[in-house]
């Protein structure tokens, strides 16, 4: 098994570990038609919508999408381990929906003077950082910039978040919860407020 190892920002990328439970053989479109894989990209496209709402300042429309967008989050993983429906695509679809879907809306908050532009812009260049840092890697092993035909659908992603990065990862999203829910519900200031120094000060 390959060796190399390479960390971006708090995430460790780790080859060492052979994804037997994902299926290599399939194609990149059977990838994309399994169930698991349909739903994280519906989700996806649902960004956008939710962001609208947002902006727009619907916002109970926005609470109700986040709630399915979390449901579906979840029932995305349970199809995949309770049916084996792993796929390799999936690696990479479903860590690339989560930081879709807590930018587009944390920009949409500090469009709408929820959140406070550094904040946003700190999540934002520490995912450019690590996506940028993860296709290096691949490119580096493959030797090629054809991930589409090469590693998305033969190269498993294999992802050991530190526990600074779970953490952070939990308080931003409890942080868009609370951002969307407070023009709803009228909550103390101060609850944002630390929200955002806490989730800016574990986003390393």
């Amino acid at each position: 098994p390959n060796k190399a190892s390479m960390r971006f920002v708090s995430s460790t990328v780790d080859p060492k570990k052979d994804a037997k439970s994902e299926d290599t053989s399939q194609t990149l479109w059977q990838q994309v038609c399994s169930p698991p894989n349909v739903i994280t990209i519906t989700r996806m496209a649902s960004t956008p919508l939710l962001a609208y709402w947002i902006v727009s300042e619907q916002y109970l429309f926005a609470v109700g999408g986040c709630a399915l967008a979390a449901f579906s989050d979840y029932l995305d993983g349970y199809l995949a381990k309770r049916y084996g429906w792993t796929t390799v695509l999936g690696t990479y679809l479903d860590p690339l929906a989560d930081k879709a879907f807590v930018n587009t809306l944390g920009i949409s908050l500090w469009y709408s003077g929820v959140l406070p532009a550094p904040l946003i812009a700190f999540w934002a260049t520490k995912d450019v950082l690590l996506l940028s840092g993860t296709a290096w890697y691949l490119f580096q092993k493959n030797g090629s910039i054809g991930i589409l035909s090469n590693s998305v659908a033969k190269e498993p992603l294999k992802v050991t978040p530190s526990m600074i990065a779970k953490v952070n990862t939990t308080l931003q999203f409890s942080t868009l919860f609370v951002g969307i829910l407070s023009p709803v519900i009228p909550m103390p200031p101060l609850l944002l407020d630390s929200l955002c120094w806490i989730t800016g000060g574990t986003t390393v």
